[in-house]
């Protein structure tokens, strides 16, 4: 949001000092001029100066537009509240000064600051300048048109890009922490320092370009973003501001997340998140039951195998060393096993036995 208002107004400034109406005016502006020609001049003054107003209708985030001559002066200054009928000397403001020694097609801006707004010269909110030098076709310097942008509106559409029930706090600071957003509709006051409020938040802010942190109880995301060198999307060939107002850092603190809030932001996610856990937690009552029953059944055989192994020993035993002569027949009457007692009776060895019928 922030990145495309600041280069469609820095695409309007300059699309504006590009009309040839305005560069036909400063130019005849600054001849001496016959009766005829002074009527001529409050004509296209007159014909500009509504322009203006329409552009200040048509483009509402607009508060001001001004036409400054080389030396200074203001030709004419379009607000919301009509043209102004005192004309003032700009020669010693820094956007003036500032702008009379850039190249066409670039622009300086200034860094948010209090002054009256759209609503009314009695009401005061944030506003930016952006003053871009007006040049003649033959490369010759003419003066500066200057562009107030009403800063409220812009942060306020920056606002309403976070979801008021989510509990998260925007932050905008310029590169000294010092906060640049709207009183009435952010958590500190314009121009306050950040590092009083949440130093832990503006600690990992000037460390990284970008990432996250904690933030006591809550979660910090936050990334910088540079007017000077993210004018890409605009037609700038350079955008200039003062060394401390950027870059901007943006961040948004939110609560730390948890189930409650999983389900209060989504039933079907969160029973979905339910049922995967239900799922994972029957899943790992069914395997350690199941291995419990697998070492069980072992266990059993193998005290059954032992217990058969012991009982075929006494069998063995008592087959062997009984008092009396045991042999074995099958069905065809063929000997296969014959006992020691019975082979020392009749003075024989198995193999000589074992076979015979």
């Amino acid at each position: 949001v922030l990145l495309q208002d600041m280069n469609e107004s820095i695409n309007h400034a300059l699309a504006v000092a590009e009309f040839p109406t305005i560069e036909h005016y400063l130019q005849s502006a600054q001849q001496t001029h016959s009766p005829y020609q002074e009527g001529q001049l409050k004509q296209n003054r007159e014909q500009l100066d509504d322009m203006f107003k329409t552009l200040l209708t048509h483009f509402g985030r607009y508060t001001r537009l001004a036409l400054i001559g080389k030396d200074g002066d203001e030709h004419f200054s379009t607000q919301h509240s009509g043209a102004r009928t005192t004309k003032r000397n700009h020669s010693e403001t820094r956007y003036f000064m500032e702008a009379m020694t850039l190249e066409p097609r670039s622009l300086y801006v200034s860094p948010p600051h209090l002054a009256p707004g759209i609503a009314g010269p009695e009401i005061t909110t944030g506003v930016m300048d952006i003053a871009t030098p007006v040049f003649g076709r033959d490369g010759q310097r003419l003066g500066v048109l200057l562009l107030t942008l009403d800063w409220g509106s812009l942060a306020d559409r920056f606002l309403r890009a976070i979801d008021a029930q989510s509990g998260a706090v925007a932050l905008l600071v310029d590169a000294n922490g010092s906060w640049l957003l709207p009183t009435e509709t952010s958590a500190m006051p314009f121009g306050g320092l950040l590092q009083t409020r949440w130093p832990d938040a503006w600690q990992a802010m000037q460390v990284a370009n970008r990432g996250s942190a904690s933030v006591g109880d809550n979660l910090l995301f936050f990334r910088t973003h540079d007017i000077r060198t993210h004018h890409f999307r605009s037609q700038a060939e350079q955008v200039f501001g003062l060394q401390n107002s950027q870059p901007w850092r943006l961040g948004l603190i939110t609560p730390r997340p948890g189930l409650a809030s999983l389900l209060a932001e989504s039933p079907w996610k969160g029973a979905l998140v339910i049922l995967v856990y239900g799922l994972a937690i029957a899943f790992g009552l069914g395997w350690v039951l199941t291995n419990h029953r697998q070492r069980t059944l072992k266990a059993e055989a193998q005290q059954l195998s032992a217990e058969a192994r012991d009982y075929a020993r006494e069998l063995a035993d008592l087959y062997e060393n009984a008092p009396c002569g045991y042999h074995s027949l099958n069905e065809d009457g063929v000997i296969m096993k014959m006992n020691r007692t019975e082979q020392q009776w009749l003075g024989r060895r198995a193999d000589e036995l074992v076979g015979q019928q």
